[in-house]
C-alpha cells in the first residue's frame, strides 16, 4: 500500500496586544500597546492542533515589530484592527505558522472642528 500524508503547519496564536483609539487622521495607521508573545508551551502530543500552543521540544522566538492596520482610515467604533510584521524563528519554527490576535478592535472617533467667528 502506498499513499502520502500532508502534514500542515501548527498555527501559533499572538497574544499580549492591545489596539488603541484614536482621532480621525486620515490613515488607517492603528497603534499598539502591549506586547506580543506566545502562549506558554505544551508537551509534544498534547493538546490539539488548533489549541495555538507551542510544543516543548522546540525554542522559538517572536521577533519583528508588530503594525496595525485598520481596514480603513474613516470614523468608525470598534472597527477590526489587522497585526503584520511578527517573525518567528528558531529551532523548529518551520512546522508553525502565526496567527495574529482574533477579535483586535478600536474606535476612530472624529476630528473635533471648532470655527472660530471672525473678528
Amino acid at each position: 500500500m502506498t499513499g502520502s500524508v500532508e502534514i500542515t503547519a501548527k498555527p501559533l496564536a499572538i497574544t499580549g496586544l492591545t489596539a488603541s483609539p484614536k482621532v480621525y487622521e486620515g490613515t488607517p495607521a492603528a497603534t499598539l500597546g502591549g506586547a506580543a508573545a506566545l502562549p506558554a508551551p505544551e508537551a509534544a502530543g498534547a493538546g490539539t492542533a488548533g489549541d495555538g500552543k507551542p510544543y516543548t521540544v522546540d525554542t522559538l522566538t517572536l521577533g519583528g515589530m508588530a503594525a496595525g492596520t485598520f481596514a480603513d482610515g474613516n470614523v468608525g467604533t470598534a472597527k477590526p484592527v489587522t497585526v503584520t510584521g511578527l517573525t518567528l524563528t528558531g529551532t523548529g519554527s518551520g512546522n508553525y505558522t502565526l496567527t495574529p490576535p482574533a477579535g483586535l478592535t478600536a474606535d476612530i472617533n472624529g476630528k473635533l472642528y471648532v470655527r472660530v467667528p471672525a473678528q
